[in-house]
């Protein structure tokens, strides 16, 4: 698997980039524009939109952990809500994927439930 670099992400097709959030497991992980953004998140939230970023990208756990320097077993973990994520993570995530607004959003909220150790956070 070939990291991906802004570079390459960029030249990803805006399909890939931007793929239907109709299969999302929730709907705070929802990417689609023409949906509303939600008005709070959960930690329960964070598992179904670690894996909408990384279906949107049309990346397996193994790609999407190699992207991100991390091992295939914590994305699963995180995308099951086994664990929460550290702070760390969240900022490399953040550097490393195209994100869409909404999944922006999310990461800030889920960086300020981290932070202030909080299990929701208010998007308003």
């Amino acid at each position: 698997m070939q990291h991906l670099t802004a570079q390459s992400r960029d030249s990803l097709p805006v399909s890939s980039r931007k793929q239907s959030a109709a299969s999302a497991a929730s709907p705070a992980a929802s990417t689609n524009v023409n949906e509303s953004r939600p008005t709070q998140v959960t930690w329960k939230d964070f598992g179904p939109t670690v894996r909408q970023m990384r279906t949107r990208l049309r990346l397996t756990q193994e790609e999407f952990a190699q992207l991100l320097g991390y091992d295939r077993i914590h994305i699963s973990r995180l995308e099951n809500n086994a664990r929460h994520p550290s702070a760390v993570y969240l900022r490399v995530v953040a550097l490393a994927c195209p994100l869409t607004p909404v999944e922006s959003s999310l990461l800030s909220a889920f960086a300020q439930m981290s932070k202030h150790h909080c299990d929701e956070w208010d998007l308003g």
